[in-house]
């Protein structure tokens, strides 16, 4: 099985199909394999990563430099008509009918703004520059941990192709 469970969620402690279940089925032994048993070093490291990716965009979004410009943005939007503090209220609008395969006229006339105004205000420009800056420092800060993580991901791509050579049927 691929995970090592039965549908009720129990662990398979026997064999399926007269070949026994690895611990954590075939996709914990794929993942052993992959990363060549050092899963709970590269799982650190993917945490590490995504952890400092949440932090830093939660940094960059509270910096002065950004909540400046979103006030900008946001000034623009109502030159316009349109009442939002920052573009993630616009996204986040309720009238917007996200199952609707066609955007409403509103909605066409919010985005055409949207896009004006961020265009008017270096939005985007101001937002990349300001989380790269905090990216960077983290990168910095973390550089030893981070070699790790690529290394990690280096020998990976390394060993993949053999891997699939390997496995390139099912047994």
């Amino acid at each position: 099985m691929l995970s090592g469970r039965a549908p009720d969620g129990r662990k398979l402690t026997t064999s399926v199909r007269n070949k026994t279940v690895p611990h954590g089925g075939c996709a914990g032994e794929a993942e052993r394999t992959v990363h060549f048993g050092a899963v709970d070093e590269v799982q650190r490291g993917y945490d590490l990563v995504a952890r400092l990716r949440r932090e830093m965009s939660e940094r960059s979004r509270s910096d002065p430099r950004v909540t400046a410009v979103n006030k900008k943005w946001s000034t623009c939007m109502r030159t316009a008509g349109f009442s939002y503090r920052d573009p993630d209220a616009a996204v986040d609008d309720p009238r917007w009918d996200l199952r609707s395969a066609a955007p409403s006229r509103a909605e066409i006339a919010v985005a055409a703004a949207d896009i004006s105004c961020k265009l008017r205000t270096n939005l985007l420009g101001v937002n990349f520059a300001i989380e790269a800056e905090y990216e960077n420092a983290a990168i910095g800060d973390h550089s030893r941990e981070l070699d790790a993580v690529r290394a990690h991901r280096d020998a990976e791509t390394e060993r993949l192709p053999r891997l699939m050579r390997r496995y390139d049927r099912a047994p």
